[in-house]
């Protein structure tokens, strides 16, 4: 058996919008990483995370974290062109969601990042993407002297280029940083039990359903039906990309 590292980083990697030729793309860790365990004719699991995803929504910049869900993308994408789907079981799926929330109602074909209105209530202009939390750069609020008394005014956004990687999108709730969602995630699949994954599930579901179609753990020992596909000695894949659920919007 061969043991290997890589460790490109004294903490997290760069985003990809700030990436150098130096530092590997999630794309280039993947194709590496599949290269060398598909030596192994027993097979393998191979877990890849997008952990940037997570970074970009916590600072409240929307363009970066769903710039790092297309980046994952393509991750999935190379590893179903290097993989066998008879063989290959792919799942996609989060760990969790954040606070971001898509508002209406911008003009069809709009960017995502740009901005509507102006609102009714204020007179102001808003944009598309918000969140529920946030953290200080998402406090876009300041006081005014309106006709001889302070008064609490939003900044309109279109003073500043929201389109921007480093944008921090308005939140309702000023926090130390944008706080993790509890709002439901995809799970996508595809390959050999791919059926299990087809419903709102219970997030432990995930866990047993891989187990049972790689015959790991508890499922080890199950009876394989007459002619039916075993996982036993194939490939097995699973992306955790926080929010990955984009991907399925954009």
């Amino acid at each position: 058996m061969t043991e290997f590292s890589g460790i490109f980083a004294n903490a997290h990697l760069p985003y990809e919008f700030q990436r150098t030729p130096e530092s590997p793309s999630i794309v280039d860790m993947t194709e590496a990483a599949i290269k060398v365990l598909q030596r192994n004719e027993n097979g393998f699991f191979l877990m890849v995370e997008g952990g940037n995803i997570d970074m970009g929504h916590h600072r409240g910049r929307a363009r970066t974290a769903i710039d790092e869900a297309l980046a994952m993308e393509e991750a999935v994408k190379l590893a179903y062109n290097m993989t066998d789907p008879s063989d290959t079981l792919i799942v996609v799926t989060s760990d969790h969601a954040h606070s971001m929330t898509i508002n209406g109602h911008p003009n069809r074909g709009d960017d995502i990042f740009g901005t509507v209105g102006p609102s009714r209530a204020d007179g102001l202009n808003y944009t598309t993407i918000a969140y529920g939390t946030g953290g200080p750069g998402s406090r876009q609020y300041e006081i005014q002297v309106v006709n001889g008394t302070n008064q609490i005014v939003r900044r309109d956004p279109i003073q500043d280029d929201t389109t921007d990687f480093m944008y921090e999108q308005i939140s309702a709730i000023t926090l130390d940083e944008n706080k993790h969602g509890g709002g439901d995630v995809g799970v996508y699949a595809s390959g050999p039990y791919s059926h299990l994954f087809h419903n709102v599930h219970e997030q432990h579901y995930v866990y047993y359903a891989i187990s049972y179609a790689a015959r790991m753990g508890k499922y080890a020992e199950r009876p394989t039906v007459s002619g039916a596909f075993s996982m036993q000695g194939h490939l097995l894949l699973y992306f955790m990309s926080l929010l990955l659920v984009l991907i399925a919007v954009i």
